[in-house]
């Protein structure tokens, strides 16, 4: 699962509000983690945030858990340092997501190789995962969701996706990820708002999106909040 990025008012990362997520995605069954992706907003985040990022993630989830590390990047020569601070902290996937030019297919498969032979990490792009924001909000469904495909359990899985589908479609209501940190705010897991440009979700997305969150809160399908953890750190 891809997981957001909480800021705090001053637009900092907020790295307790982070930890208490951590865990509670955790405890409810995901074991694989995709941090500072599309989600995670690490267009918006420096360069040193992104190597603090990181070693703060793998450090909050320990080795219990798989994390996949973006180092996607509009420069070649930024993506391989992250890449290689990546993995001196311990990250066990490496990922690239694309950079925001309209590269060749030649370019694409260049700056993909040259991140790969300056690491021994696995490096792999973002088409070759699949990953889920729902999670971020309701993660035993998304995880009972992903059982049901693996185990071929066909019907069941299309089930628990029409029950995520609503999710999904409210997510695309506003800017994202606002809609993503909006569902989790309301579900007791506050994230902050998203760095400016973008936006609060406006009252009538939010409305919306409130009442998909009454119908999966009423399912069971959404974790109850923890008390706040005190012990959040800078890494």
């Amino acid at each position: 699962m891809s997981v957001v990025t909480p800021f705090r008012d001053d637009e900092r990362i907020d790295f307790t509000a982070w930890q208490r997520n951590l865990e509670m995605l955790a405890a409810n069954g995901i074991a694989g983690f995709v941090a500072l992706g599309e989600e995670g907003e690490f267009r918006t985040l420096s360069e040193e945030e992104r190597m603090v990022a990181l070693r703060f993630c793998r450090q909050t989830l320990g080795r219990g858990a798989r994390l996949y590390g973006n180092v996607g990047s509009d420069s070649t020569s930024e993506s391989i340092r992250l890449a290689q601070t990546a993995e001196a902290d311990g990250v066990d996937w490496i990922v690239v997501l694309p950079p925001r030019q309209d590269l060749s297919p030649e370019e694409l498969a260049e700056h993909l190789a040259e991140i790969r032979a300056a690491v021994r990490t696995p490096v792999a792009s973002l088409a070759e995962l699949t990953v889920s924001a729902a999670a971020n909000v309701a993660p035993r469904l998304a995880l009972e969701r992903e059982r049901a495909h693996a185990t071929g359990r066909l019907e069941d899985a299309a089930r628990l996706q029409g029950l995520l589908d609503p999710l999904d479609q409210a997510f695309q209501l506003h800017t994202y990820p606002s809609m993503v940190k909006e569902a989790m705010r309301r579900s007791g897991f506050p994230s902050g708002a998203c760095r400016r440009p973008v936006g609060l979700a406006p009252a009538p997305a939010a409305e919306r999106l409130e009442r998909v969150l009454q119908a999966l809160r009423a399912a069971n399908w959404l974790p109850e909040p923890a008390s706040r953890s005190s012990a959040g750190h800078a890494a």
